[in-house]
């Protein structure tokens, strides 16, 4: 992601620059764990990688999340690289028809306002302002959809050998990790905002959705969201 400034003089798993994920299960009715991800420090001097399994998934075992955070200060560019093992995540198989809960959290501070001042994500607030497992977004696993033409089939590979949490991403096989989402806006869509911009109004097909706008500098978000899938 790219953030002017990185800010978590706290040291804080969540209480400033930091990703919060929450897995739920299929019904999203259930939290099934919850893990924080941050860099310690900020621009000026940069601290530790905070990796926190607040809730753990059951029956874990010694299995555990891992993650590397790299701060560009030159560029601006924060990389978190996360392995999530399919234990983790409460799940027995990784296949198609798989499916589960996902909410993100992408927390900022800003060094004029340090901490947890605005945040952004996947189903963000099924993390903030209280725990909220029908927040979370429903990931279906499967091998191939239809978000546009061209884009219909994506391949997970076992991987040919370790993957090295150091932030290059260049052991990582199969789609690229950094590549063009396919997000569209509708067609017949209109958008609009208040005076204030504290608000967006999206009408599209006779269905019209506002959305509350947080206050933050976050500039730009690229969230990389992996987990190993070796051993399928």
């Amino acid at each position: 992601m790219t953030d002017e400034y990185h800010e978590n003089a706290a040291n804080s798993a969540w209480n400033g620059d930091s990703i919060q994920l929450m897995i739920a299960n299929e019904a999203r009715d259930q939290q099934v764990a919850l893990y924080n991800y941050a860099l310690g420090g900020t621009d000026e001097e940069i601290g530790d990688i905070i990796v926190n399994h607040e809730s753990p998934a059951a029956d874990m075992g010694d299995v555990l999340t891992e993650a590397v955070v790299i701060r560009n200060t030159e560029n601006g560019r924060t990389v978190y690289e996360i392995k999530l093992p399919k234990a983790t995540l409460g799940l027995a198989e990784l296949k198609g028809g798989v499916r589960f809960g996902l909410g993100m959290a992408i927390n900022d501070g800003d060094k004029d306002t340090p901490g947890q001042k605005g945040w952004g994500g996947l189903g963000a607030h099924a993390i903030v302002f209280g725990k909220t497992p029908s927040e979370t977004a429903l990931v279906t696993l499967a091998t191939s959809n239809d978000i546009e033409p061209g884009k219909e089939y994506y391949t997970a590979n076992p991987t040919p050998g370790d993957i090295t949490l150091d932030g290059e991403l260049d052991d990582w096989t199969g789609v690229p990790v950094l590549s063009d989402q396919g997000f569209q806006f509708l067609r017949e869509a209109s958008v609009q905002a208040n005076s204030s911009f504290s608000s967006l109004t999206v009408v599209a097909h006779g269905v019209v959705l506002t959305i509350k706008l947080q206050q933050f500098k976050l500039l730009t978000m690229l969230t990389m969201f992996t987990w190993l899938c070796g051993d399928l």
